[in-house]
Parts: C-alpha cells; structure tokens; sequence
C-alpha cells in the first residue's frame, strides 16, 4: 500500500484517521491539478519550440529575400522583406538574441525541444504517481467511511438494556 511522507519519515496510508486521509486526497488532488497546469505549460512552450525550428528549417532552404508582414501590435502589421534569410536572430531568453544560420537555428531548436521533452517525461511520470496515490487514498478513505458507518449502524441497532 502507499505510504506519505513528510519532515518527520513516511507512513503507510492505512494508518492514517478518515480526516487524515481526507486531507491527503485534498492535497494531492491539488498536486495534480497544479502538475497538469504544468504539463499544459511546458506542452504550449514545446509547440512553440518546434514551430521555431520548422521556420528555420524553412529559412534554410530560402536563398532569396522574403516577403513577410512585421507584426508592430497584436493586431497591426507593416509589409516588409527579409533580405539575408542566411542569417537569424534567435532569442535566447532573458531578452539576449544570438545571430545563428538556420542550420544552427534549428539544432538549438531541437536541443531545447529534447530538454522540454525529459521535463514533460519527468513531469508524466511523477504525475502518474500522484494519480495512483489518489485513488489508493480515495478506496480507503471511501473503505474507512463504510465502516464506520457499518460500525454506528450495528451500534445502534443493538437493544439496549
């Protein structure tokens, strides 16, 4: 059966009390909720990454200037032309830009792509977890309920006297 653990050691789940369990399943419920806002996170930043690297892979196989609308607002855009489509600047976080051929555009692109894959990976698993631990916690809780109302139900069809 699965154990929780905290600072002072773990213990198995079927020593916990009906309130204990109640507020293990409230937290890993929470856990799970916050692990698939995660996972929908890194899966948009994924997506991102490997359009960036298709447009690379295109800009590569562009020898001549390209026509392209340059966004100045979400909703405003000025007819412009890529003139050295040899050359990209990419954005590497934090506000720094690194001019890359697109070549090297897209293998950075694709490195990026395989470490946000180990941290979907990582984060699938250790959601699958939480999910076990859920229903093993809601199947006792839900036991642990039956019987103590089996338990009041016996107790109070007994006659007194």
């Amino acid at each position: 059966m699965a154990a929780v653990g905290g600072v002072g050691g773990s213990v198995p789940v079927t020593q916990l009390t009906v309130e204990q369990l109640g507020h293990v399943r409230q937290t890993t419920e929470r856990e799970i909720e916050m692990l698939m806002t995660k996972i929908g996170e890194l899966n948009v930043a994924h997506q991102k990454l490997t359009a960036s690297r298709e447009c690379a892979t295109f800009m590569g196989e562009s020898s001549t200037p390209q026509p392209v609308l340059v966004p100045l607002t979400t909703s405003i855009y000025v007819p412009g032309v890529i003139q050295n489509p040899s050359e990209l600047m990419v954005d590497v976080g934090t506000g720094y830009f690194i001019s890359k051929n697109p070549a090297d555009a897209a293998s950075y692109f694709s490195r990026r792509m395989a470490m946000m894959k180990e941290q979907l990976d990582k984060a699938y698993g250790v959601l699958n977890q939480k999910r076990q631990l859920f229903e093993a916690v809601s199947h006792l809780l839900q036991n642990k309920l039956e019987m103590a109302q089996a338990a009041q139900a016996q107790a109070g069809a007994q006659p007194s006297g």
